[in-house]
Formats: structure tokens, C-alpha cells, sequence
């Protein structure tokens, strides 16, 4: 059985000062609807610190997310990100224009805004 590693405000934290997802490789995306949580998108991050390590992060109740990928571009190294927390939202862009931003901007790339997620390893 998986173990979780923690939820909503504590995995915000977590990512934020202990658990490190620069330098990680997305090894897997899937989008489904949930009963219970509406849209749901996983993403499995191989972590470049714990080498074999991948943790599963499960992002519910999705307001809106956006990705792009075309073949001339590996898939997909996580150089940088921006996660931010917005009243009961939260903001996560794998590609965005400025990481020290704690606004959301049109010109970030590859994000998810929802109201949950939580994570484990896999």
C-alpha cells in the first residue's frame, strides 16, 4: 500500500523546503475524472536527489491546467517551477516565466490550478 507523504497545505510546504522536484524527470502525466474530486491529474516526478526515487503527485479538483509538448523537445526536465497558493487555490507551472513570482502570469507554461493534491512515492 502506498504511503502518503502528505496533502494540501503540508505537501505545499513540503515542496517548498524538503522535497526537491528541480532537476526531476516527469516519467508519466494521466488525466482522468474522479468521482469524488472532479478533473485529477497525476504526474510521477523522478527525483534527481533519491536517483530511482519517483514521487506521484496527485493534483484534485482541477480548475484549469495547460501543457505543451512537441518531438524537438526532450520530455521532460523540470529546470524550474513556480508553485504558489492563492486563498483556496493552488498555482503550479513547470515552465514558468519568472520562479520568484508569486503571481500567476499569462506567460507561464505548463501549469495546473487546483484546490488539492496530494503525494506519494511510488
Amino acid at each position: 500500500m502506498k504511503k502518503l507523504v502528505d496533502k494540501d497545505l503540508g505537501l505545499y510546504e513540503r515542496l517548498m523546503k524538503d522535497i526537491h522536484i528541480i532537476s526531476s524527470s516527469v516519467k508519466r502525466f494521466n488525466i482522468f475524472i474522479s468521482d469524488d474530486e472532479g478533473l485529477t491529474i497525476e504526474i510521477d516526478f523522478e527525483l534527481l536527489y533519491d536517483l530511482g526515487s519517483v514521487l506521484r503527485v496527485r493534483f484534485k479538483r482541477v480548475k484549469e491546467y495547460s501543457f505543451y509538448w512537441n518531438s524537438t523537445h526532450n520530455f521532460y526536465y523540470v529546470e524550474r517551477f513556480k508553485l504558489i497558493r492563492k486563498t483556496d487555490l493552488f498555482y503550479l507551472s513547470l515552465d514558468p516565466e519568472d520562479e520568484s513570482s508569486l503571481d500567476i502570469s499569462e506567460n507561464d507554461q505548463d501549469f495546473i490550478l487546483f484546490s488539492g493534491f496530494e503525494a506519494w512515492y511510488v
